[in-house]
C-alpha cells in the first residue's frame, strides 16, 4: 500500500516557530514592563522611606543632645514616635513602618539609627507589585537606614569676628533659660568677668575683635586649641561693618551666631593671641561700639561690647566639623549630621 505524502510550503512550517518566538517574547516584555513599572515604584518607595529615615535620624540626634540625654532623647516624643512620624509625613501614602531607634551614647556624643520600612494603607507590610505578578513575584519587602551622628565641633567657621571669655558663658549657666547679659570688651565702671584692668580690658590693647581668616570678608575659621590673632582698636574692624548695620539683610541683628570660646590670653596691643577652647551659640539683641548703637539701651558710660544671650545652637554641619570627646571642652553648640 502506497502512502501519501502531503508537501507543506516553507511558510507552513514556520508557523510553529513563530508561535514560540512570540510566547518567549511575551515573557520578555512583561519582564521588561515590570523592571519599568514595578521597579520604579519600589525605586521611587525607597527615595520616601530614604528620606524620612534621614529626616527622623536627624531629629532623634538633635533632640538628644539638645537636652543632654536627661530623658534619654524622650522630650515630649519618644524616639520610635518620633521616626514614625517623620516616615510618615516623608511618604506619599502617610504610611510606613519604623522599627525601634538604635542609640549610642559616646561622651558628649553619640549616634542614632533609624530604619523605614514599607506600609500600604491597606495594612500590607510589603509594596505590591503589578505587571511582575505574571513572573510570580507579587509583592516586595521595601525599606531604608540612615545613621546620625551629634557631638560638640572642634573646628568652625564664624561669620562674626569676635571672642568671648570661657567666664561669660557660665555666668548665667544654672539658669534653666537663657538670661541676657552685657559682654563687655571696654569701659564701664563695674568690671565684667573678662575685665583685666581699670579699662575693662582683657589686655591692654586688647578688645576681643579676631582678624577674620576668610572665605568671606569677616569670616574666621578656628578650631580648639588655636592661638587666634587679634584684630587692634575697640571699634568695628572695616570690613566688617555690615554685621552691624540695620539696613544691610546680611546683619546679625536678632540671630544666633557662633561665637568661639576663649579660656586663655598672651601678648598686648596688635600681639594679642587668644586661646580657642570651645564654641557657643549666641544670640545677638544688641551692641554699643565707637559710633553704632542698636538695641535696647542696657550700656551705661563708657561702656562698649555685645547684648544677647547664650543659647542652645544646632550648627550648620557644612561649617563645622570635628567631634570633642572631652565632656568638659564642650560650649552649647552642636552639630548633628548624617554620616550614613
Amino acid at each position: 500500500m502506497r502512502r501519501l505524502t502531503i508537501s507543506r510550503g516553507p511558510g507552513e512550517r514556520e508557523q510553529g516557530a513563530v508561535a514560540v518566538m512570540v510566547a518567549i517574547l511575551a515573557v520578555v516584555l512583561i519582564g521588561a514592563g515590570a523592571i519599568a513599572v514595578d521597579m520604579g515604584r519600589v525605586y521611587s518607595k525607597r527615595a520616601e522611606l530614604q528620606n524620612g529615615a534621614d529626616a527622623a535620624a536627624l531629629a532623634i540626634a538633635d533632640n538628644c543632645k539638645r537636652y543632654a540625654l536627661t530623658s534619654g532623647c524622650n522630650t515630649g516624643l519618644l524616639p520610635m514616635n518620633r521616626a514614625l512620624q517623620y516616615a510618615q509625613d516623608n511618604s506619599l501614602t502617610s504610611t510606613a513602618n519604623v522599627q525601634q531607634p538604635i542609640i549610642t551614647v559616646s561622651g558628649p556624643g553619640g549616634t542614632v539609627t533609624v530604619t523605614a520600612t514599607v506600609k500600604e494603607p491597606n495594612g500590607n507590610n510589603s509594596l505590591t507589585l503589578f505587571l511582575a505578578k505574571a513572573l510570580g513575584i507579587s509583592n516586595a519587602l521595601v525599606g531604608a537606614t540612615a545613621t546620625a551622628q551629634w557631638g560638640i565641633p572642634t573646628r568652625g567657621q564664624s561669620i562674626l569676628p569676635l571672642t568671648m571669655e570661657a567666664c561669660e558663658l557660665a555666668v548665667f549657666g544654672s539658669s534653666p533659660i537663657p538670661v541676657p547679659q552685657k559682654i563687655i570688651t571696654q569701659g564701664g565702671g563695674n568690671p565684667d568677668c573678662n575685665g583685666r584692668n581699670s579699662s575693662n580690658q582683657i589686655v591692654p590693647g586688647g578688645f576681643a575683635w579676631l582678624t577674620p581668616t576668610g572665605p568671606g570678608p569677616c569670616d574666621v575659621n578656628l578650631a580648639v586649641g588655636d592661638w587666634a590673632q587679634t584684630s587692634p582698636g575697640a571699634a568695628i574692624p572695616a570690613a566688617c561693618t555690615y554685621l552691624f548695620n540695620l539696613s544691610d539683610p546680611r546683619n546679625v541683628f536678632n540671630k544666633t551666631v557662633a561665637i568661639p570660646i576663649y579660656d586663655d590670653v598672651r601678648g598686648t596691643g596688635n600681639n594679642v593671641n587668644y586661646h580657642i577652647a570651645k564654641w557657643a551659640g549666641f544670640h545677638v539683641m544688641g551692641w554699643k561700639f565707637p559710633g553704632n548703637f542698636a538695641g535696647p539701651p542696657v550700656w551705661t558710660g563708657s561702656e562698649k561690647g555685645i547684648y544677647g544671650e547664650f543659647v542652645g545652637f544646632s550648627a550648620d554641619p557644612a561649617a563645622f566639623s570635628g567631634f570633642t570627646t572631652d565632656p568638659g571642652a564642650q560650649g552649647n553648640l552642636w552639630i548633628a549630621k548624617l554620616i550614613k
